[in-house]
């Protein structure tokens, strides 16, 4: 905020729309990082996407390169998903 003259030069009217810019803001940011989310784990996960790490056409040869196991990919899959199922409850949506 900026102060002049001990008032607030945006006022109050300003600040308040301002509050909602950033909360439309907040919610489309998260709603897509959530829709992206998913859609890597669950509608491409088999596929070759291009932006897969070295040679691998899918989720466990990415892994693999990593030098991680099956295991490993499926807990870090169900954390992603669980957390991004409560974005919306956490954001107060």
């Amino acid at each position: 905020m900026l102060w002049v003259d001990g008032e607030n030069w945006l006022g109050s009217e300003s600040t308040t729309r301002w509050a909602g810019v950033y909360r439309n803001c907040w919610k489309y940011c998260t709603n897509n990082c959530r829709i992206v989310d998913m859609n890597v784990w669950f509608n491409k996960f088999n596929k070759d996407t291009g932006y897969r790490g070295g040679a691998a056409t899918n989720m466990v040869e990415e892994f693999e390169e990593c030098g991680l196991s099956k295991n490993t990919m499926y807990t870090i899959r169900a954390t992603k998903v669980s957390l991004a199922s409560l974005v919306p409850s956490v954001a107060g949506f």
